[in-house]
């Protein structure tokens, strides 16, 4: 299944349909073999020892791409954030993405996942920057995880 954003425009409300990746294995071999170096959105999920995902880390990849941003937030010897290495070295670890070549439509899927997830969390506007006043989600996933 390949990934990426279909958007529609009606009126002034966006609607994206995103079709993720399957789940992988947060391993720098297979992100290096198969994750590419295009721009995207990326989740990392962590399985706790009930055996249930947790989603704990959402990113944009523009500049570098996904591969370079991935390798950079799942090798715990590269991650800069302490409370994410922990998560790395003590949890397996899996990642999910999908492409996207706009950068205007990167950020409108982008903050409406914030807005959704971190919905307390200050400095996310109601609107986008062309301020569209609706921005409207679907996800297709292999594995059925829905992040909104």
């Amino acid at each position: 299944m390949e990934t990426g954003v279909v958007k529609q425009q009606n009126g002034g409300e966006l609607h994206y349909t995103i079709t993720w990746s399957a789940l992988q294995v947060a391993d720098k071999y297979r992100i290096a073999n198969s994750v590419p170096s295009e721009s995207g959105i990326f989740e990392l999920y962590y399985q706790d020892h009930l055996k249930q995902l947790h989603l704990f880390h959402v990113q944009r990849a523009w500049y570098g791409g996904l591969r370079s941003s991935l390798r950079k937030v799942t090798d715990p010897e590269l991650c800069a954030d302490r409370r994410r290495r922990k998560v790395l070295e003590e949890y397996p670890c899996y990642y999910r993405y999908f492409v996207v070549q706009s950068f205007k439509d990167m950020s409108a899927i982008y903050h409406t996942f914030a807005r959704k997830l971190l919905p307390r969390q200050a400095g996310f506007p109601s609107r986008d920057r062309a301020g569209r006043e609706a921005v409207s989600i679907e996800e297709i996933s292999p594995d059925k995880i829905v992040t909104i």
